[in-house]
């Protein structure tokens, strides 16, 4: 049996090139390439879980029906009466009443 020759085997070695990984390898280990921030607006994701978003749903919901007005606007009427203090008289006499005793 002959010794090996070693600097056959350093040549082969040299010349020898190891294969490219699979694309989906790749992207599994690195992910995918990073989006500028304003890409990111346009086509980005936030991961909500379902009872967060329904709780800020419900919120949301409940802050607009608060906001909406309750009575109609009402026209004000076509004649308006004029009310002046000219005649007032201050009450001559003033009964107090007592409803409930103090402790």
């Amino acid at each position: 049996m002959e010794p090996q020759d070693d600097l056959d085997l350093k040549q082969l070695a040299q010349t020898w090139k190891a294969p490219d990984a699979p694309e989906h390898l790749h992207r599994q280990v690195f992910g995918t390439h990073r989006q500028s921030w304003w890409a990111w607006l346009f086509t980005g994701a936030i991961r909500i879980p379902v009872p967060v978003c329904a709780t800020i749903l419900l919120l949301v919901g409940w802050l607009v029906s608060e906001r909406r007005p309750d009575a109609a606007i009402v026209p004000p009427p076509a004649r308006q009466t004029v009310v002046t203090l000219a005649d007032f008289q201050p009450p001559a006499e003033i009964q107090v009443k007592l409803v409930g005793a103090l402790p």
